[in-house]
């Protein structure tokens, strides 16, 4: 993939990014669009402020919206979430973050997000792949039981710890969302099945943490809160993004 000059580049609050990063972020985009990416490889973004093993996401990232929506257009709509614990319970319940129009307790479980991964921690009846326990370090493809409300967990790429649950019994959520994606230091969108929004765009969209902001990189040319990048730029919490494969905007939300 062509290199692109640095003065094509939104400039971030801060250092501006090395041309090392640059260089790995198009690698890294160049790769996984030819699949040379697999699910058990170990890939960092060398220079990339990833937490140290300890030290949670939200820590890393306090100064961004724990909470906010992810419209995208003609694909869907979701409920995201960038901090390390996530309450799930019955909706109505003022104190849950993912609140499920099921027969569930008002607090039924937590979801504990840190370096290792994500922790399912049951305070009501709940099982996962039929399994009971006190805690449960979820993996790609799991399915949660509480009670009779199902989740599936997605996390397509081992390297990354953002994830994606979805209601896959006929409850529902008390937001009209698609799902609901455990943002981390990095997400990819595209048609490969290891993106963690599977889309019909013929190239991948690439995320990345870096210098205490969200990096979009793509294959072409973005605009990004109206203004023309060379196809890689810091993002906002409101951010909007188009494309000729279409748009997405960020819409923060209100957390408990």
């Amino acid at each position: 993939m062509a290199g692109v000059k640095r003065d094509n580049f939104a400039q971030p609050r801060g250092p501006a990014p090395t041309a090392g990063l640059l260089a790995d972020l198009q690698a890294a985009v160049a790769r996984w669009a030819r699949g040379l990416i697999s699910s058990n490889e170990d890939v960092r973004i060398k220079g990339s402020n990833s937490p140290s093993p300890g030290k949670s996401m939200s820590e890393s990232r306090s100064n961004w919206p724990q909470a906010f929506y992810w419209w995208i257009d003609a694909v869907g709509s979701y409920l995201v979430y960038t901090q390390s614990q996530i309450r799930i319970g019955q909706a109505g319940g003022t104190s849950n973050d993912i609140s499920i129009l099921g027969d569930l307790r008002a607090h039924h479980a937590d979801l504990m997000i840190g370096s290792a991964g994500t922790v399912l921690i049951p305070r009501g009846e709940a099982t996962v792949n039929g399994q009971t326990g006190e805690s449960f370090l979820l993996h790609h493809g799991d399915i949660i039981r509480l009670r009779r409300v199902e989740l599936t967990y997605f996390q397509p790429q081992p390297w990354s710890r953002t994830a994606r649950l979805v209601v896959s019994s006929r409850h529902r959520l008390d937001h009209s969302v698609d799902g609901i994606i455990l943002l981390g230091e990095t997400a990819v969108l595209g048609p490969k099945k290891d993106a963690i929004i599977r889309t019909e765009w013929e190239h991948p969209l690439f995320l990345n943490w870096y210098q205490n902001r969200y990096w979009i990189r793509g294959p072409e040319e973005l605009l990004v809160d109206q203004k023309r990048t060379g196809g890689c730029a810091g993002l906002e919490p409101n951010s909007q993004i188009e494309g000729s494969w279409g748009s997405f905007r960020w819409e923060p939300i209100q957390t408990r």
